[in-house]
């Protein structure tokens, strides 16, 4: 599959709330053939089967904070930064694809994320001992 271009003088970034789909929008740009900037410093696990598709394991934020991701480096691809990191972003040219999804739906995510019973999972075993 040939690898499409973007420009080279533009920012791109998916962005979203955690759990929102930001790593299934990072992992169809890359299957897709769109260029996207990630590393393997979170590893993939059971709650993101296909990875995290992120840089330095998402804790890009700090960096951006206090000025020094180097965003050089990945002009003209893909990264993710979560929507809080929007805020601290430099001036520049960027294009940005925002991830939605239900935010009860991302709260039941993040809840069985840390191994709770989201609300969904509680309703239904009220009903099964009814």
């Amino acid at each position: 599959m040939n690898k499409i271009t973007l420009e080279k003088d533009t920012n791109y970034i998916v962005s979203g709330l955690e759990r929102s789909g930001t790593s299934m929008i990072m992992q169809i740009l890359n299957t897709g053939g769109i260029p996207t900037g990630f590393d393997d410093a979170r590893p993939y696990d059971e709650n993101n089967p296909k990875g995290y598709y992120e840089l330095e394991g998402g804790k890009i934020i700090n960096r951006l904070i206090n000025k020094t991701f180097p965003f050089e480096k990945y002009k003209g691809q893909f990264i993710k930064i979560t929507c809080y990191g929007l805020k601290f972003l430099p001036k520049a040219r960027y294009k940005i694809i925002y991830s939605e999804r239900n935010i009860e739906e991302i709260l039941d995510s993040m809840e069985k994320m840390m191994g709770k019973k989201t609300k969904k999972e509680k309703t239904q075993k009220k009903h099964l001992s009814n």
